[in-house]
């Protein structure tokens, strides 16, 4: 049975952390952002494996279907697979962005 994703990051500038997801799960995301001030931002994924050894770092980022450049908060559904791992990237503005992540159903 392949386990449910379900996290919450704040960013206050710049590029938040890679969340790693099940690539073997039901590819279905749901991704809720909460802006706080002003921030203009883009959800980014990666197929590049984040946890083996050299490649943090080198990893190839990729905007999302519709979540580039976004400047309020949003709710999308993402059905874009597979993705290693998922991102907020804070371009410019002096606020912050909840950014929460759900991978939805099962392998």
């Amino acid at each position: 049975m392949a386990s449910f994703i379900n996290r919450k990051q704040s960013a206050v500038t710049g590029v938040g952390d890679w969340i790693p997801l099940n690539r073997w799960s039901k590819d279905d995301y749901s991704i809720v952002t909460t802006v706080n001030g002003t921030a203009t931002y883009t959800i980014e994924f990666t197929l590049d494996q984040i946890n083996r050894a050299g490649v943090l770092g080198n990893e190839v980022a990729r905007p999302v279907l519709n979540g580039e450049n976004l400047t309020a908060s949003s709710n999308l559904n993402i059905t874009e697979t597979p993705m290693e791992a998922i991102r907020v990237n804070i371009t410019d503005g002096a606020g912050s962005v909840d950014f929460h992540v759900m991978q939805n159903g099962e392998g």
